[in-house]
């Protein structure tokens, strides 16, 4: 003010003032144009971008003569606001910590197996660092290039999103599944997609038709891919079949059929496609599966295991009720080349005459009788041991008139507690044969 005072009678006092308001000026302006920009841009949050407005104007209320006393108190106040509002948290970043991010991934290995902080701590780190509204930003830019960003930036992107997609965060797995799936940039390792179909399938339903083609075909690549040791996921995905099978219209199911396939192969021995086995959409891809894998001992001790360890009571009929007699009659000619063949199961089920599989014992024979040259190609087409219908009738599928079979026959007993499978026989059925 002295300066500006004595400008008119002094250059040096005029040039001295001029500089100070210029420098004010800038300050105001500076402050002003930041405080904007920040709203512009929706970079912070509007109880925020008010604080600021109001400690600019408190500030130079209390750096200038305005007659407005500014107490101790309220300056403090302001302090410890701002210290809660933005000193105190961490710096959130957007497209350029986005780009940071993948720098990173690039460079440097995230995911160690002697990471002392866990790989949940690590990813969600990384993620909290960036505005909220970049956080799917960043897990689409993982995607896009995580097969063109190097092998260190796929091992730290398939990581980071198994990470992400592992926690149960409902608002993000849709997300993920849906952008991860339709670009068709998984591996077909990423069994942990099942998870994400198994706890909300309603997410395999859209109105996209191309982008349903693509997630069919991702999902079937990544369901073909899972280890038939791997029980936990197999669960997933007998949760998520049964649902569509449930919910599905048979257009959709259509457009999902390499999915369908793809777990038809991996799970035709579970209750959610022995429910399911006469429904039309279905039936084909199931009885397909079924006979290709019975039609090896392996596949026929994996059924006889599944009747007599998994099923529950009345599945065995569901089945053989969506089977023609011949087909009833070639599984089990199947299971019968799988007990020649030495399969433990196989050969304590036909000892027993097929004692937990009374419906299809049943039909068989009814084939054979009606059709005996039939059954006589059939059984020598189907292996080399060779057996005549005649024999094969005698020996393995006519029971005595009257015959029943009681918990304490023997045969029965040997077949129930053959040690294959995971538990005990889940019924035998106990029915008079005429």
């Amino acid at each position: 003010m002295k300066a500006a005072d004595f400008a008119q009678f002094d250059k040096n006092a005029a040039t001295i003032s001029e500089n100070i308001h210029e420098s004010w000026n800038l300050q105001k302006s500076f402050e002003t144009n930041f405080v904007n920009l920040l709203k512009k841009w929706k970079l912070m949050e509007a109880e925020d971008t008010r604080y600021l407005r109001v400690l600019i104007e408190t500030r130079n209320q209390a750096a200038h003569a305005s007659g407005i006393n500014i107490s101790k108190e309220e300056v403090d106040r302001l302090i410890d606001e701002g210290m809660e509002r933005f000193l105190s948290k961490k710096l959130l970043w957007g497209i350029q910590g986005v780009e940071e991010l993948v720098l990173k991934m690039k460079a440097v290995d995230m995911f160690p197996a002697t990471n002392p902080y866990g790989f949940d701590a690590t990813a969600f780190d990384a993620l909290e660092r960036l505005l909220p509204r970049y956080h799917f930003q960043a897990l689409d830019t993982m995607v896009e290039r995580i097969e063109t960003g190097g092998a260190l930036f796929f091992r730290n992107a398939t990581t980071f999103l198994r990470v992400i997609a592992d926690r149960h965060e409902p608002e993000r797995r849709p997300h993920l599944f849906r952008v991860l799936l339709s670009k068709r940039s998984l591996p077909a390792n990423s069994a942990w997609v099942i998870g994400i179909l198994a706890a909300n399938p309603a997410i395999l339903l859209g109105d996209d038709k191309k982008l349903e083609d693509h997630t069919d075909a991702s999902l079937a690549a990544i369901i073909d891919a899972l280890s038939p040791s791997d029980e936990a996921r197999l669960d997933e995905l007998e949760i998520a079949v049964r649902w569509m099978l449930k919910n599905l219209k048979r257009e959709q199911l259509a457009r999902y059929n390499a999915t369908l396939l793809a777990a038809a192969r991996k799970i035709w021995d579970r209750p959610s496609w022995i429910l399911n086995a006469k429904k039309q959409e279905v039936r084909a891809t199931f009885q397909h599966t079924l006979f290709m894998d019975t039609s090896e001992p392996e596949g026929a001790e994996r059924f006889a295991n599944a009747v007599c360890d998994r099923w529950e009571e009345g599945y065995e009929e569901l089945l053989v009720k969506a089977l023609e007699p011949r087909s009833a009659f070639v599984l089990l000619r199947d299971l019968f080349n799988g007990a020649q063949a030495g399969q433990k199961r196989c050969s304590a089920l036909a000892k027993s005459k097929w004692a937990a599989m009374p419906f299809l014992r049943t039909k068989a024979e009814h084939f054979l009788e009606k059709y005996p040259g039939r059954a006589e190609d059939l059984l020598a087409n189907g292996e080399e041991f060779g057996i005549s219908a005649e024999d094969f009738h005698e020996k393995y599928l006519s029971l005595p008139p009257g015959y029943r079979l009681n918990d304490d026959d023997h045969v029965a007993d040997e077949a129930r507690h053959q040690p294959q499978g995971n538990g005990n026989v889940a019924f035998l059925a106990r029915k008079r044969y005429a």
